[in-house]
């Protein structure tokens, strides 16, 4: 009985007679019924969170085109459009062009007598060869003097006591260039004193933050009192007093401290056996102060040397011997002067215009960069800024899609519907009261109004509205154009109040601690508890129905041996009977 024992203990379901396989197959299905269950539960479990997943993203569409209707998101998509058209020119000219931002005024502006800013050219003799050494040497400065100078003229004394020059150019930086600065200050809205470095054209050039030698700002940074030398980083320190009770507050045109600066040329030493081509590879090579850049190219073996910037303010600036050599100066004057610096000038509507550049004008039109092209010379022109309201209607309609994209999902997931024989389909998200009250919220938010109101009292007003069937729409386009081509301000205050409770309210439902993400987790974890249990289940299954095939072996083993004795008892009874009777 051992060895039959340990014969069918490994004995296989399909090695057991049919009649046993199917007693077997009977109880593990009956058994099985719990199993049934888990399994039916898992996939509901999978399709509640396909849903959860699918209200989020149409939750967290909503959201974003909601928040970015309201003024004062980073991401502002209500911005005032604009376009830019060029008018009252010769067919095939440009004269200008412009890019403008919501903030400019849409109105026609007449660019008229222009002149075009144009940069310092110089040049030498012609040489013999361009390639072959020259034989000179000595130290040329070119692009500023031999040594940085300042002459400043200090305003309020109490405010700042003393601005020198330095030798400090921080790493990375370039030396300020050669120019009148102003060195403004103001005490902001918090009280606390501050300044900034300005050039002649007003724009706040890039210092050190604080005793930062590695943070560089063109931002308003706090005035020091303690005492200590304030280094720019770029070729200036300033002293500041030390009682902030004295201080007075000063800008470009009430009389702020100036500096009119002289930065440090290039230094490049020139030795015998550079040709004309090495000079000006290593004039190009130069270290030069912020503008005062200087390229230099050989043409026809002649060195030309030109500014890289337009503009009075950009005029080469050269010194020594060499030079004087090459032909490019005669004393201390340049001896071939091909083009003079000069600003640009232009009218604005009959006002006068004065700009080192002629390109990215930014401070002349508020709103708008304007450009000069090449062939302004001489000429006028008519800038058109007009109002476009496309990207504002095409932000409005995202709203309205995503609205109505996330009630019809809500809607239909809500839904109980009753079937051909009597029973009920209930939707996904029927019975749950939370979402119910989003929907109706969201409705009663956008349709809502405001009595104090001046002008537009609900998106009604403006032409947006939701019908019967609870869909947004736009109901009446030109109402809402002329909203915004004439009470743009007050469109955005209408928008402002609807959108930023529509905001919060989603706020509720959506980001890592919000309600729906709240069910996303809880699902989740019913999930993975529910296929442990499935794991579980599936084990003690596995488990059942080996001991019932070791049964049924032991069953079957026992009923072979049965028979197989009876066959032999028969066989004997029959040999016995046979020998009697023979």
């Amino acid at each position: 009985m051992a060895v039959t024992s340990s014969t069918t203990s490994a004995t296989s379901l399909t090695s057991l007679d049919s009649t046993y396989q199917t007693l077997i197959d009977y109880q593990i299905q009956m058994e099985s019924a719990p199993l049934t269950k888990l399994e039916t539960q898992q996939t509901a479990l999978q399709a509640q969170r396909a849903i959860y997943a699918d209200l989020k993203t149409k939750l967290d569409a909503l959201r974003t085109s909601s928040k970015a209707l309201v003024s004062t998101d980073p991401f502002y998509t209500l911005k005032a459009g604009r376009t830019v058209s060029v008018s009252n020119i010769v067919e095939g000219t440009t004269i200008i062009s412009a890019a403008s931002s919501s903030s400019a005024v849409a109105s026609s502006y007449d660019i008229s007598e222009i002149s075009l800013a144009l940069a310092d050219r110089v040049r030498s003799d012609q040489q013999e060869y361009s390639d072959q050494a020259l034989s000179k040497s000595g130290t040329i400065y070119i692009g500023g003097t031999q040594n940085r100078s300042a002459v400043v003229d200090l305003q309020a004394v109490d405010t700042i006591s003393q601005v020198e020059t330095s030798d400090v150019i921080a790493t990375g930086q370039k030396e300020l260039g050669n120019g009148t600065y102003y060195i403004e200050t103001q005490q902001n809205a918090t009280g606390v004193w501050q300044f900034r470095l300005v050039d002649s054209e007003g724009t706040a050039a890039k210092i050190a933050s604080g005793a930062s030698t590695t943070s560089f700002t063109s931002s308003w940074q706090t005035i020091p009192t303690d005492g200590t030398t304030y280094s720019t980083g770029r070729g200036l320190t300033i002293d500041f007093g030390t009682d902030s009770t004295k201080f007075v507050a000063k800008s470009k045109m009430s009389g702020a401290t100036s500096i009119n600066y002289q930065a440090k040329g290039a230094e490049v030493t020139v030795t015998t056996g550079m040709s004309l081509n090495d000079i000006a590879y290593a004039i190009n090579s130069g270290k030069y102060a912020s503008g005062n850049e200087v390229i230099a190219t050989v043409v026809n073996k002649q060195m030309v040397l030109s500014s890289k910037f337009t503009g009075e303010s950009h005029q080469i600036q050269a010194s020594g011997a060499v030079l004087e050599e090459l032909g490019v100066l005669t004393g201390t004057s340049f001896k071939n002067i091909m083009q003079s610096a000069r600003n640009a000038t232009f009218k604005v509507n009959g006002l006068s215009v004065t700009r080192s550049q002629n390109s990215a004008l930014t401070d002349v039109i508020s709103g708008v960069t304007l450009n000069l092209a090449s062939d302004a010379q001489g000429k006028s022109a008519t800038l058109n800024i007009a109002s476009d309201n496309t990207s504002q209607k095409t932000a409005i309609n995202s709203l309205i899609t995503n609205f109505n994209t996330l009630q019809s999902y809500i809607s239909t997931n809500l839904a109980v519907t009753k079937n051909a024989d009597n029973t009920y389909t209930r939707g996904s998200l029927s019975g749950d009261q939370s979402i119910v009250s989003l929907r109706n919220s969201l409705f009663s938010l956008v349709g809502s109004s405001d009595s104090t109101a001046t002008v537009f009292k609900s998106l009604k007003d403006i032409g947006i509205t939701v019908d019967s069937n609870l869909t947004m729409s736009i109901t009446d386009s030109s109402k809402l154009e002329n909203a915004l081509n004439n009470n743009y301000s007050d469109v955005i205050s209408v928008m402002d109040r609807v959108m930023s409770a529509v905001t919060s309210k989603l706020d509720k439902y959506t980001g890592t601690t919000s309600y729906v993400d709240q069910l996303i987790k809880a699902n989740a974890k019913k999930t993975i508890e529910v296929g442990n249990s499935i794991v579980s289940m599936n084990k003690r299954l596995d488990a059942r129905e080996q001991v019932l095939i070791k049964y049924y072996a032991d069953v079957q083993s026992q009923m072979d041996l049965l028979t197989n004795t009876q066959n032999t008892n028969s066989a004997w009874i029959t040999s016995l009977y046979a020998s009697l009777y023979t």
